[in-house]
Parts: structure tokens; sequence; C-alpha cells
């Protein structure tokens, strides 16, 4: 039997008959919204912890309507677009409104093709901006956080709004614990200065998917307090990018809704450890750079037992990711080693290092990649292979004939526990 992986933009087989036993791990799949733009609506009218959005705004207000980045699980433009509508239905000039893209944004993208992107808001008579972290003129200063004491200098535009609302989806992470919520204000709409503080915290802290009350979670919600934000609308989208749920209201009791529901889709358990696990990053654009598709490692690691091994189905088609990742990762021999760099001179990508050293120091790692083999040999330590033979002849000569395996369709969407 052969099992299907999404990778880059295509997909890759893996035939399953070379092991003694295959245990599928999928999270929940969602029922198709038929009616988005009333679910989103819906959301608007009747929001958590706060009065609907109609009686929050006035024809002379300010609004910023912060943006994260459009993906297959956020489609940004299908969301904006009745959020606008509903602001119009207000009497609002369009030219009183704001459009904030986040700095997780690509900033390789022009205005022009963010514009396009998110059908044409301009020429509707709306204001469009990228945020860019390294502008200090377009930045102000708003204090601390108290519990990380993350410095937070803020867009100007997002802080001069009447009313400043966020609009993202809600997912499991690794290292942030969960996006959406106080996520759009950081590090999405911060300076560099705080979004490294911030990324160094999450690097020496432990932030398990979906826990609210973690470090990261702490911080992120603490500074969306801190910057005023009023109002957020997130999606929460199943592992296959459908529309699973849409909660509005209170930044933080909003938020907390929809981690809920995230958990519900997200969380599986697994009968014991596996021999082998074989995980896919979900294929584009997660799996552009090692960097991106280090996520699903966590899942995976949860699922193996220690000295099994780890195949990572991930294109890497533009090779390892941001520098910070690249040097640490390649230069450091331990998860130890890695945590020493942190300490004494973090740049941002470290934190996913360690996460990469973790796996690869109790698990034996496999990675089919794009990547040429001598790079992940020499340089990452583990195997690397490029099609579904070389992957089955690693995993034998690790684990002998018959090893029993899990299969992950998409790491970075599912959160697990033992039984």
């Amino acid at each position: 039997m052969r099992y299907s992986f999404r990778y880059g933009a295509g997909r890759i087989d893996i035939d399953a008959d070379a092991f003694n036993s295959v245990f599928e791990i999928l999270p929940r799949s969602a029922a198709d919204q038929s009616d988005v733009w009333g679910t989103i609506l819906n959301a608007l009218e009747h929001p958590i912890g706060t009065d609907p959005l109609a009686n929050s705004v006035s024809d002379s207000s300010t609004i910023t309507v912060v943006v994260d980045r459009p993906t297959a699980a956020f489609p940004a433009r299908d969301v904006l677009a009745p959020v606008l509508s509903s602001l119009q239905a207000q009497a609002l000039d369009p030219g009183n409104i704001t459009v904030l893209l986040t700095s997780q944004y690509d900033l390789t993208c022009t205005k022009d093709e963010v514009n396009r992107l998110l059908d044409d808001p301009v020429s509707q008579g709306y204001h469009l901006l990228l945020h860019d972290p390294a502008d200090a003129s377009r930045l102000r200063e708003v204090g601390k956080t108290p519990t990380s004491r993350t410095p937070l200098e803020v867009n100007k535009s997002f802080l001069d709004a009447d009313f400043k609302m966020a609009l993202s989806s809600i997912r499991p992470d690794p290292f942030a614990s969960a996006t959406g919520g106080g996520m759009s204000i950081l590090p999405g709409l911060c300076s560099l200065r705080g979004m490294v503080h911030h990324m160094r915290m999450r690097a020496m802290t432990k932030n398990p998917p979906l826990a609210v009350d973690s470090p990261a979670s702490v911080d992120m919600s603490e500074a969306a307090l801190l910057a005023g934000l009023d109002f957020v609308l997130n999606t929460v989208p199943d592992w296959r990018g459908s529309l699973a749920d849409v909660v509005g209201g209170n930044p933080k009791a909003a938020w907390s809704r929809g981690v809920e529901s995230s958990m519900a889709l997200s969380s599986a358990t697994i009968p014991g450890k596996f021999d082998l696990v074989v995980v896919s990053a979900g294929g584009f654009p997660s799996d552009l750079t090692l960097y991106g598709a280090i996520d699903s490692l966590y899942a995976a690691r949860i699922a193996c037992r220690r000295n099994g091994a780890i195949l990572l189905v991930a294109e890497c088609s533009q090779g390892l990711g941001p520098s910070g990742f690249a040097d640490c990762v390649t230069s450091a021999k331990s998860e130890k080693e890695v945590a020493s760099l942190i300490e004494d001179s973090f740049r941002t990508g470290m934190e996913k290092a360690r996460l990469f050293w973790s796996v690869n120091e109790s698990t034996n790692l496999i990675l089919w990649s794009e990547l040429p083999n001598s790079l992940v040999a020499n340089k990452l330590h583990c195997t690397g292979v490029q099609d579904s033979q070389e992957a089955t002849d690693a995993a034998r000569a690790i684990l002998g004939t018959g090893p029993k395996a899990a299969l992950v369709p998409d790491g970075r969407a599912i959160v697990l526990s033992d039984v």
C-alpha cells in the first residue's frame, strides 16, 4: 500500500508495505462552511466579551484593520471583505479606514501585489499600509510587557486609530503555543528589537501547542492590551484548511475560545511510541525552507520512541531558511550548544535550531528534501534521501526490517498525547 504526503506544491508517495504495521495519525476534519460570509458577519454581530462591531464605531471613527499573512489556512481576502462590508454598513468613510499588513507578511511583495491579493481595497478608497519593523519613523514606544519585559515599539498608524481590530487565524504552534490573538501585535506590528526580545524568550521557555497560559501566549496578550487592540476576528481552520469556526470580540476572550476550538480539531491520542514516524510539513508554503518545516517535528518527536527514526518530508526548495537558524543548526552539535548560543548571542531562528537538535539527539532523523545529501549528512548530521526507495532503505538501515510505523500527514496541525 502506498501513502501520499504533501511535498512542496505536489505530493510524494511512501511504500508502506516495507513496514510491519502502519498507524495513521490524523486530526479531525471540519464540515465545509457553506456560508463563510454569513459566519463572519455573525461573529461580528455576536462577539465574545465585548459589544457588537456596529456599536463600537461611529461615522467619525478612524479604524485600522490589521491583516495577517494570506495563506491556505487564512484566506485574508475572504475574511477582510465581509469586515469592510460591515464597516461600510455603518456609513463609514473608506478614507478613515486603514488596512495594515503585519510584518509576518512576505516583505518581498510590493504594495500593488498585496493590494491585488486583497481584492483591491485601494480602488474602493481604503488606505493600505505594509508594516516595516525596521522603519523607526513609523514606530512609537508604548512600554514593556509586565511579565517578560518585552520592549514595545508599535506601528504609529495602528496606535493613532480610534478603533483597532485584527484579523488572523488560530492554529497550534510549538514555539508560540498558538497563532492569532495578540500575535497580530507581537511580533506582527512591533520593532525588530521587540521581535528579537520576544523570540529569545520563546527560545528559552516551554510553549506547548495551544497553551493559553504559556510565556509566549502571556507576552503576546499583554502586548495586545498595552497597544490598545480593541477587537479580534480569528478564523479556526482544520488541517486541510477548511473553515471550522470563527471567533470575534475581546482579544483575549475571543482568542481563548478559538484556541479551544482548535484544540478540539487538532488533538489526538496515540496508543504508544513507534519505531518510525513519517511526517510531512504540510507542503507549500510551510516546507519552502527547513526552518518553516521544523514545527512538524514537535508532534513527530512525541510519537517516536527514543533511538527510533523520524522521516521528515519537506521539499526545502529555498534551502535552510533565515541565517540565524541556518548558522546555528549547522555550527552546533547538540541542543546544549544551541542553548548556549541562545543565551550568549541570540538571533531569530535559533529557537527552531534548538528543537532540531533536541530531535536529532533523541532519534535518528531522515530528511526527504531537495537539500543536497552531502549538506544533510555533513552539516545537519542526519540522513538525506530524495526518493521512496532511498527513504525505505535508510529506515531499514537504522531499524532493521518491519518497523512499527506512524504516518502523520501534517505535523504542524496535530497535538499529540500518549494513552
